[in-house]
């Protein structure tokens, strides 16, 4: 699956783009996206957090990340 395929992303390009500014390679952010929760959200993975309707959240998250704010 490519991350910008999924309907989640469609919908939330600025979550798609920021993830891609974390890890450009589409393989491995798949499986990230997919398959790696995320502790600070009860080990929820990316792709739920947004199917749950937690996008802010999830945004949050990759802008902290990007700012050197947490690894």
């Amino acid at each position: 699956m490519i991350i910008n395929r999924h309907a989640s992303t469609q919908q939330n390009p600025r979550i798609a783009d920021l993830a891609r500014c974390l890890e450009p390679n589409m393989s491995l952010l798949a499986e990230w996206w997919n398959n790696t929760g995320i502790a600070e959200f009860g080990d929820m993975t990316p792709q739920e957090l947004v199917s749950t309707g937690k996008s802010d959240v999830l945004e949050w998250f990759l802008r902290s990340i990007l700012r050197g704010d947490r690894e």
